[in-house]
């Protein structure tokens, strides 16, 4: 959940959604110990970070701004600022160990000209030349509707196998100038539910990339913070968000599986379904002969669990979905009919091989 407030922007001081006594600070830098126009430092923890501002020429900047130079009006406070940086200019924090967390909280204040009024900053939807705007960060520059035109700002975790981004200015031209964002992620997987691997939680990244194209445009960033919260922090947290950063896993414990003789033919039995960790919207049952992957709610699963081979040999595997959600299912098996008599129903003459 990405949290946009419309706040004072104040020095030296951050949300902690648990408290200020739960959860380990991982990164925390509010720019007031760092000398003005520097380019590199390191927060309380002497993790180091640096700035770069690729397309910035004489007279633009990306660097921290002291309460001197502050030309914005940020209520005073010291923070980094970019100024007419010509393309994405990108504050970075590398190679931060996120394993031992349970789930992390993001967070950083903004201050900028504003999107509002004549000679301030650009959205998207205002960057019409060229066939418009994609409002995709990545393509801000080599977009022709972007360049030279669209002023962004947005925050990500990075790591080797993916990323959580959020888009904070830029996207939305009614956006406050000023404000705070809080971003509250599980640590152990992204945001689609897929497995961050354990490689990547020891080597993630913290970057906040800006873009300006006017000697007028102006955004600072300040009290940067990454908090850590183990299991044991969850469990005594009493904020929603953190309790719920990390849901259980969507899926089914196994059930009871039994084979039931009928007319000749045998039929799978699939009962005591637990769908507590579902959607509780009921369930789709299918069985095949192999398994299958991936799992997915399919109509050319076979739904119809009779008339099934009873050699005691032939394997059979049983796919619970849940109905509210393709992708949440369980596979169980393999599992055997056993051999048996198959007797007929009455109105069937009986099967002497059967016999």
């Amino acid at each position: 959940m990405v949290l946009l407030l419309n706040i004072a922007f104040v020095t030296g001081a951050y949300a902690q959604p648990c408290g200020p006594s739960v959860g380990t600070i991982l990164f925390s830098e509010d720019f007031e110990d760092e000398g003005d126009e520097a380019t590199s430092g390191t927060d309380d923890n002497g993790i180091a970070w640096t700035a770069t501002c690729p397309g910035c020429i004489t007279g633009d900047f990306f660097e921290v701004d002291s309460n001197s130079g502050n030309a914005m009006g940020c209520n005073g406070t010291q923070g980094l600022r970019g100024n007419d940086t010509n393309g994405p200019g990108t504050f970075n924090v590398s190679g931060i160990d996120i394993s031992p967390c349970e789930v992390i909280y993001f967070s950083f204040d903004y201050c900028s000209t504003g999107y509002p009024g004549d000679g301030n900053l650009e959205c998207f939807e205002q960057c019409t030349i060229s066939g418009g705007c994609s409002g995709i960060p990545s393509e801000g520059v080599s977009d022709p509707g972007c360049n030279n035109c669209w002023d962004f700002l947005y925050g990500e975790l990075d790591w080797g196998s993916g990323n959580a981004q959020q888009i904070l200015l830029g996207d939305d031209c009614n956006v406050p100038a000023f404000g705070a964002t809080g971003n509250t992620l599980c640590a152990s997987n992204d945001s689609n539910g897929n497995p961050i691997p354990p490689a990547d939680q020891m080597n993630v990244d913290i970057n906040i990339v800006m873009a300006m194209w006017g000697t007028t445009e102006n955004m600072i960033i300040d009290n940067v913070v990454l908090i850590c919260y183990s299991e044991a922090d969850v469990a005594g947290c009493a904020d929603a968000d953190v309790l719920d950063a990390c849901p259980p896993p969507c899926g089914y414990a196994e059930p009871t599986v039994t084979f039931t003789e009928d007319c000749g033919a045998f039929n799978i039995a699939v009962t005591d379904i637990d769908e507590s960790l579902a959607s509780g919207t009921g369930t789709v049952v299918s069985y095949s002969t192999a398994p299958v992957a991936p799992l997915a709610n399919s109509a050319a699963l076979v739904t119809g669990t009779e008339g099934l081979v009873a050699d005691g040999l032939t394997p059979y595997y049983i796919q619970i979905c849940d109905a509210a959600d393709a992708a949440c299912c369980s596979e169980f098996g393999p599992y055997t009919a056993p051999v048996g008599n198959q007797p007929s129903c009455e109105t069937f003459p009986a099967n002497p091989a059967g016999n």
